[in-house]
């Protein structure tokens, strides 16, 4: 997603992937780890199926991070 938007803001970037997480062919959740992202909160499943939750703050710091790398 970074390689495809990488001038798109992590504002920018939550919405897509909100909107992507609806479709049927995930364009940028091709493994469909996202379970469900609200407007504060997106939920994923780790490599042993549970449920984690990121809280939109920490995704735009995320995001922040894997841009100055």
């Amino acid at each position: 997603m970074l390689v495809q938007l990488p001038n798109d803001k992590p504002s920018m970037l939550w919405a897509k992937l909100k909107e992507d997480s609806l479709e049927d062919v995930r364009v940028f959740d091709v493994d469909e780890i996202l379970d469900e992202v609200g407007e504060k909160e997106l939920s994923w499943f780790n490599l042993e199926g549970e449920i984690q939750p990121l809280k939109r703050k920490s995704f735009y710091n995320l995001i922040r991070n894997l841009k100055n790398i």
